[in-house]
């Protein structure tokens, strides 16, 4: 009988001396649910399950995305899509979780300015807990994370795609996973530790698949001497695939999240944590702890709300399709199309002109951008800003602009078109278990 709780990866005999593990959780925002002058154990209680708090606080090393800057004086920044700004006690409640490290490498951590960066930084630093993926400067920001555990020698890194908050070389910001230093820290780290982890924060929100151009980026990584890969941003969780010597995991979906105009996502509302367990510096298996948010916003061990055995179902069946590269680009193919038929076409229209009607074509939607905001240097009309944003971050974000690409390529027969109808008929089904 197969165990959908467990990954086999190694059956090599262990010596339990060395045995040590590291768990890891998906994105973490609190929004106004600290706000009401609890102690910490009663912040706690009201918000992780004690059967969760104990599974974090019995690994040797637990990590969590803190998928924004704690709150602050600062004003938002100019971008594209919502600013977050989490509750002030979030660093104090994870380390009381049990939690050792936040990754912040993510597309909200500088929605607040460096005001808001550095006030994060401050609460962590005084909650102790050691931080991830963002720095002064781009150097800082593409640093690991260094530690040791029952002799292993261990470099944790966490980066994260473009959007509005990378590091420049003078500036602060999020480590960006597409910098040529990232490989270069990766393959340097191989060489002087024995366990290095890549936390990848990127793909496209509330969709079964992410690009197969991420999956390439991220098998890089794998080939840089990284032993295990993990993502997170699209709010649900996808697949996993073994390559190499390591494994990835496309997203663990949302840890707990709240929304500030307090509405709830049932399809949201569960993910997967991982313990991921080692002897030495040999990585020989991982089990898979689904997680639920339960009806009075607590997070628990998946099984009052939820069935685990389909929920690990579910995630078996996209891990067999992208584990298959002809069956993984197919169904990307699938994703890519419905993408820019529901998502990406009309965003560009109305980015580009709003009001124009979608019959009108894309061509003459952004030349009408061009000309209603008379680009040039320090030429940009205030009035079409948003608007420039919006498309900045389609044509600048790693997985937007991917997925916008294979759409058209498929579109435009410049590539080859694997979809079928069983395709399609498969993809609406697995679709329904993240949108809607």
């Amino acid at each position: 009988m197969i165990n959908l709780n467990n990954i086999k990866l190694s059956n090599e005999k262990l010596n339990p001396d060395n045995c040590w593990n590291i768990v890891l959780a998906g994105d973490f925002c609190p929004i106004m649910r600290f706000n009401n002058g609890c102690g910490i154990n009663e912040l706690l209680n009201r918000t992780f399950s004690q059967e969760l708090l104990n599974f974090v606080r019995g690994a040797d090393v637990a990590i969590v995305n803190m998928e924004g800057p704690v709150r602050s004086v600062a004003t938002s920044i100019s971008k594209s899509g919502p600013s977050i700004q989490l509750d002030s006690e979030a660093p104090a409640v994870l380390k009381a979780a049990g939690f050792n490290i936040v990754t912040l490498a993510n597309n909200h951590i500088m929605d607040y300015s460096s005001v808001g960066l550095s006030k994060t930084l401050e609460s962590c630093q005084a909650s102790g807990l050691m931080v991830c993926g963002v720095g002064e400067d781009l150097e800082a920001a593409m640093s690991s994370v260094k530690l040791e555990v029952k002799g292993a020698r261990i470099e944790i890194f966490n980066f994260c795609e473009q959007e509005f908050g990378v590091a420049k070389s003078t500036y602060p910001g999020a480590a960006w996973i597409s910098h040529p230093v990232a490989l270069k820290n990766i393959a340097t780290a191989a060489k002087r530790s024995d366990v290095v982890i890549v936390v990848a924060h990127g793909g496209i929100e509330e969709v079964p698949f992410s690009p197969v151009q991420r999956s390439l980026q991220l098998r890089q990584f794998i080939d840089a001497g990284a032993a295990l890969v993990v993502g997170h941003h699209p709010h649900v969780p996808q697949g996993w695939e073994k390559y190499g010597k390591g494994i990835i995991f496309h997203s663990l979906g949302n840890f707990l999240f709240d929304y500030s105009d307090g509405k709830r996502y049932p399809k949201t509302e569960w993910g997967i944590m991982l313990d991921a367990r080692f002897s030495g510096k040999q990585l020989f298996e991982i089990k898979l702890v689904p997680v639920e948010m339960i009806e009075n916003r607590t997070v628990d061990i998946m099984g009052k709300v939820h069935n685990m055995e389909s929920h690990l179902q579910y995630l078996h069946k996209l891990s067999s399709i992208i584990s298959d590269v002809c069956r993984a680009l197919s169904y990307w193919q699938e994703t890519a199309a419905y993408l820019w038929q529901t998502r990406y076409k009309s965003w560009l229209q109305r980015a580009c002109n709003p009001g124009l009607s979608s019959n009108k074509s894309i061509r003459s939607s952004i030349a009408k951008l061009f000309q209603r905001e008379n680009l040039g240097p320090g030429n940009i009309m205030n009035a079409g800003i948003k608007d420039g944003l919006a498309c900045l971050n389609m044509f600048r974000n790693e997985s937007h602009r991917w997925a916008i690409e294979t759409a058209l390529e498929v579109y435009t027969l410049d590539s080859k078109d694997l979809r079928t109808n069983e395709t399609n008929e498969e993809f609406k089904k697995l679709l329904s278990w993240t949108e809607g």
